[in-house]
């Protein structure tokens, strides 16, 4: 259960670096290093793609924007572009 950060009058909301922190630490209890090192990669470039605080805050246009940062700055591979981006697997929350 990943740990909430209270944010005031917006209510309980998940901050992305404590997300990604408890996925890798479940990760590392679960998988096998490679597993692991494979989606710190991925969370890592991520991070350097996106610069918003909280999961809640991520768009479809923050994904699109994932998938071309790895293309065209990583000069990934199709298929290693897909791979990071099954990592993202954060159930985002609709705005209302």
């Amino acid at each position: 259960m990943p740990i909430l950060a209270q944010t005031g009058d917006n209510g309980n909301r998940v901050l992305l670096t404590v997300a990604v922190a408890e996925f890798l630490e479940e990760t590392k209890l679960t998988k096998k290093p490679k597993t692991h090192s494979a989606y710190s990669v991925a969370l890592q470039y991520f991070s350097e793609s996106c610069h918003k605080l909280y999961i809640q805050d991520i768009e479809r246009k923050d994904l699109l924007k994932f998938i071309a940062f790895l293309r065209d700055e990583k000069g990934q591979s199709a298929r290693s572009v897909y791979n990071k981006f099954e990592v993202l697997n954060f159930r985002l929350e609709k705005k209302e």
